[in-house]
């Protein structure tokens, strides 16, 4: 049985993400390893559990067309960027990201989310 996107969900995802976010902000070094970092993975399960049966996910990842999906259309700012972080530090290895590369890009986040 599948269930729509709901605020509960949006909840439970914005909790798993800013944990993500909070605990990659806190650690001492940043590099292209983050991307084998445990908390990446656990954090993608906890994901899936959490959208499990979820009709509308956020599928950007897939889009071809280069906008955003209609999921993050529909989701706040804060959602979409976070969705956003947890897609770039888990792909920084694969796009062989520099150490500056990814403090840059934290830092970002941290101003985008932040204001």
């Amino acid at each position: 049985m599948t269930t729509s996107f709901t605020q509960e969900t949006s909840n439970d995802e914005r909790g798993i993400l800013l944990d993500f976010f909070r605990v990659i902000c806190a650690m001492p070094s940043h590099d292209n390893t983050l991307s084998d970092a445990r908390i990446v993975k656990t954090t993608q399960n906890k994901l899936k559990d959490a959208l499990r049966g979820v009709d509308f996910r956020c599928t950007c990842a897939r889009v071809t067309w280069g906008g955003i999906c209609e999921t993050c259309q529909a989701s706040d700012d804060e959602l979409v960027n976070l969705r956003n972080f947890f897609r770039g530090i888990r792909n920084a290895k694969k796009h062989n990201m520099s150490p500056t590369e990814v403090q840059d890009f934290i830092e970002n986040n941290k101003k985008r989310l932040a204001g």
